[in-house]
């Protein structure tokens, strides 16, 4: 008996699986006995957190900015470039007295590189996360997060406001480092591994992913609103 194998085209493999009731091709998985695949996920804290939750957190951070900040004041995009320069500044140069240059004026126990430093503006610009930055570069950020977010627009809104009374607007950079800390003692606790966790890091565990769920829905409501009305529209569609 002679078999051909051959790849065949999205639409004719479609086609033919409905008439045959089944998938065509055949998945050495189930010969395992009792297999179940729904017990064989794996976690990938990687590709979940540190280049999905995280990016996305990013994201809603600028958002945030945008409509408490940016558009009341009228200056688009100052929060990615003010995050920007607060993370270059570690990357500085200094000049010491012998002549010498130094380079990481402001260097912290954390890694930072040049992508590092260009998460948020390649965010602002382009609304997307960069290929040249690692997963490793977004959890580095997120530790230098709460530091970099310390009163962002305080000189602007304080300078607004006192010309303003009736229109006053608030920095939101103090509930940015409060949602931001809920997570990183999350994710650190997440993704522990020695030593193992007990049942009562599991209960803690559960405790922050429920608050820090409640606490960005109260921080973040317009953009989970306009992403529902998205959803909505896509259904509609």
């Amino acid at each position: 008996m002679l078999l051909i194998f051959y790849k065949p085209g999205v639409r004719y493999y479609e086609s033919q699986r409905i008439k045959a009731g089944a998938h065509l091709f055949f998945n050495a998985f189930w010969m395992i006995p009792n297999f179940c695949i729904n017990q064989m996920y794996m976690r990938d804290p990687m590709h979940q957190i540190d280049s999905g939750v995280i990016i996305s957190f990013l994201k809603a951070v600028l958002r945030k900015f945008r409509e408490c900040v940016e558009l009341p004041l009228g200056i688009a995009g100052a929060a990615a470039k003010k995050l920007t320069m607060r993370l270059r500044r570690l990357l500085g140069k200094e000049k010491l007295a012998s002549g010498h240059v130094m380079h990481g004026a402001h260097a912290c126990l954390v890694p930072v590189n040049y992508a590092t430093t260009n998460v948020f503006q390649q965010l602002e610009d382009k609304k997307k996360a960069a290929r040249n930055t690692r997963s490793c570069d977004y959890r580095h950020l997120m530790l230098l997060l709460p530091f970099i977010l310390s009163n962002l627009f305080r000189e602007e809104v304080e300078e607004h406001n006192s010309t303003h009374p009736g229109a006053a607007v608030v920095d939101p950079s103090e509930q940015l480092i409060n949602v931001t800390n809920v997570f990183l003692r999350w994710y650190k606790l997440y993704r522990q591994t020695t030593p193992g966790k007990t049942a009562a890091d599991i209960t803690l565990l559960r405790s922050l992913s429920l608050r820090y769920v409640s606490i960005i829905c109260i921080v973040f409501i317009k953009v989970f609103i306009s992403i529902m009305n998205f959803m909505t529209l896509i259904t509609l569609i």
